[in-house]
């Protein structure tokens, strides 16, 4: 199994837990928000901050969107991002403390920074695929396209679970 498809497996959880307490097809409690964020810490034990990245803006831009972002405490957000950033502390401190300072300086540069950075399979500068973004998508981009005109004219009529598949 790759590990994408399990980050991806986590953070889907995440945001459909978020989705189904949103529009109260979930109990809104303290328990149903934290997993949520347990979610999410699963997400970046696999695969490091698109774990965290992914869940916690597309949350943000959606509320955001909705014009809902008060929406944040009721989930007890503050608290989430509090319990992932212990989570990861959890790792990261007996991390250090077994195998020292030159593992964890591994990790951060050359594992997390020098895979955004400097991919062996991915040797090109980022704008290279922004501009062959269309051709990897051809089929997609015209539906693409004309999803968001239609949101952008119709953004009245819209309703949140568009929106929030939109985003």
């Amino acid at each position: 199994i790759r590990m994408d498809m399990l980050m991806t497996l986590f953070i889907t959880l995440s945001l459909v837990i978020f989705f189904m307490i949103y529009t109260n097809q979930l109990k809104n409690s303290i328990f149903n928000s934290f997993l949520i964020y347990l979610f999410t810490v699963a997400a970046v034990y696999i695969k490091g901050p698109a774990g965290i990245i992914v869940p916690i803006f597309t949350i943000i831009l959606f509320l955001a969107f909705e014009k809902n972002l008060h929406f944040l405490k009721k989930i007890y957000f503050v608290q989430g991002v509090i319990f992932i950033l212990l989570m990861i502390f959890l790792w990261f401190i007996p991390s250090l403390y077994f195998n020292g300072s030159g593992y964890i300086s591994d990790i951060l540069k050359k594992q997390l920074i020098g895979r955004a950075v400097n991919s062996d399979v991915h040797n090109r500068p980022f704008y290279y695929y922004l501009s062959i973004l269309p051709l990897l998508y051809f089929q997609w981009f015209p539906f693409i396209v004309s999803c968001a005109v239609f949101y952008f004219k119709n953004k009245n009529f819209v309703n949140k679970y568009e929106k929030f598949m939109f985003i």
